[in-house]
């Protein structure tokens, strides 16, 4: 959807790499039906949260501006849990979740300068470093959004779109795709994973949203979600 990617992002030195569509392959039957983000919702999603997209999400952000996007997810509980914010901590948090790596010195420091000099605001920091790998981490990103989106087609019941809510069944959807990096043989597990790692996740879970009711309230007033704007929700409670 390309209305998500419009705004306000600085362009990175490379091109954001394209999300290749996911195969039906052996032991991950059913991954081309069931939930079907937008690509750069699916990106948002395993940049600010580390995990798959799920229903709640595509229902309030499918179509939103990229800066409202990263604003409200950018300023969400589940994503400050897992980046902090100290900015050096952030962004070397931000390597970890996506190239399963720690930041070098060069990038940190060409990151930490971006976002100091206004180039790339501070909540656009993660899309942003997404959008810029190169290299094995380009790699890693593409291996990511594919086995992400083979994981949310996987929720094909009304049953897990329902379940795959909750802090606990985020952290294990999170935990899944931790799992897969630049290699094709992580590639292929994931694959391989998914109905597993879908029914884990909805085990864990609880039948409300995650992120998306939780990220509502944190902009209150935008009028965009519908959510009232004294509701103090929080994922999973």
């Amino acid at each position: 959807n390309d209305d998500l990617m419009a705004g306000g992002l600085t362009p990175p030195p490379t091109p954001s790499p394209a999300l290749p569509a996911a195969p039906t392959l052996p032991g991950a039957t059913g991954v081309t039906g069931g939930l079907v983000a937008p690509a750069a919702l699916t990106k948002a999603y395993v940049a600010y949260f580390g995990r798959p997209v799920d229903a709640s999400g595509v229902a309030y952000f499918a179509g939103q501006p990229l800066e409202v996007v990263a604003a409200v997810f950018d300023g969400s509980r589940e994503s400050r849990d897992l980046y902090g914010a100290n900015l050096a901590q952030k962004i070397n948090a931000i390597y970890k979740n996506l190239f399963n790596r720690e930041a070098e010195v060069a990038g940190l420091q060409h990151w930490m300068a971006m976002v100091s000099t206004g180039r790339v605001s501070a909540p656009e920091a993660a899309l942003a470093i997404l959008a810029g790998a190169v290299g094995m981490d380009e790699a890693a990103i593409l291996n990511k959004l594919s086995v992400a989106d083979a994981f949310s087609r996987a929720l094909n019941t009304p049953a897990e779109l329902a379940g795959y809510a909750g802090l606990a069944a985020a952290e294990s959807a999170r935990t899944f795709l931790a799992g897969v990096n630049g290699t094709v043989a992580s590639l292929e597990a994931g694959y391989a994973l998914v109905n597993s790692a879908v029914a884990a996740a909805v085990a864990a879970g609880t039948p409300r949203s995650t992120a998306a009711r939780e990220l509502a309230v944190a902009a209150p007033h935008s009028g965009l979600y519908g959510e009232p704007s004294g509701e103090h929700w929080a994922a999973g409670t």
